[in-house]
């Protein structure tokens, strides 16, 4: 005789096998995790990175999370989010506008509402609720070594005035930056870059601190002096670039102008 037992997720509204299927995909290409319309950048950097550290305890926190809404480290660190994401369901236009998967939803949101104190919901209809999620430097490199488990994380921040007056400074100095960067990627660390999305697009413009994206930084890094030839060493005569890295859903290759990288780079965390 079997008798029936009602389990109840405290993501109800969300489906456990759809959660379970896209966890495992993103375990195997952690690329996959894509934050689209949202502002939780930082949380999918984060997570993209745990998954290269520990691809069993990502797919825990993915199904404990649904299922119990929240989870618990062994250091002690809980990922435990506004209580109102419980309610959330698929077919509410809040959600569907950010263009999310479930389990992308589920994780970065969660992880993002742990630490906000501005009581960020997982939903973003306005400037309030962007600025909620944004991935402040401090506390990425925090979550860094809390949830990710690279406990030796380090912030690398270049200042507002250092960053909006590079020209005035030696703009090289960021570049300088970057070369320093790539030899601790070669040497093992991950990197996350602190930028502006204009970086993605090669376009111009100045630190702006509304405008706040993360990127993780993937090698291949080539510097182009004015004689159009890779230079390395000296990087006062650099006019482009070229490096790859990870953001919204996939891996992609930069090719940047040298004023363009320097207007736009912010700091990074090495982790």
């Amino acid at each position: 005789m079997s008798k029936k037992y009602f389990v109840h997720n405290r993501f109800r509204y969300f489906d456990s096998n759809k959660i379970l299927s896209q966890a495992k995909q993103r375990v195997v290409n952690p690329w996959k995790i894509d934050q689209a319309r949202s502002s939780l950048c930082g949380m999918a950097c984060l997570c993209y990175i745990l998954i290269q550290r520990d691809k069993t305890l990502y797919l825990k926190i993915a199904v404990e999370l649904h299922r119990t809404g929240t989870y618990k480290f062994s250091n002690g660190y809980t990922i435990g989010p506004n209580s109102s994401m419980y309610d959330m369901r698929i077919t509410e236009s809040d959600y569907a506008n950010m263009k999310m998967d479930e389990v992308d939803w589920i994780v970065l949101a969660s992880s993002r509402s742990s630490e906000s104190n501005l009581k960020y919901d997982g939903i973003e209809t306005g400037t309030f609720d962007q600025l909620g999620a944004v991935n402040w430097m401090s506390m990425l490199t925090g979550m860094c070594r809390e949830v990710a488990g690279y406990s030796n994380s380090k912030s690398h921040d270049l200042d507002l005035l250092k960053s909006g007056f590079t020209l005035y400074t030696g703009m090289h100095s960021n570049i300088e930056k970057l070369i320093e960067l790539d030899q601790k990627y070669k040497a093992g660390k991950k990197i996350l870059i602190m930028t502006d999305p204009k970086l993605i697009y090669d376009e111009q413009g100045w630190r702006n601190p509304t405008s706040i994206h993360w990127v993780v930084y993937k090698g291949g890094l080539s510097l182009i002096d004015n004689k159009g030839k890779n230079f390395t060493n000296t990087p006062k005569n650099i006019i482009s670039m070229s490096f790859e890295i990870y953001t919204w859903g996939k891996t992609q290759k930069l090719n940047i102008e040298s004023l363009n990288f320097v207007s736009n780079f912010y700091g990074y965390i090495e982790a």
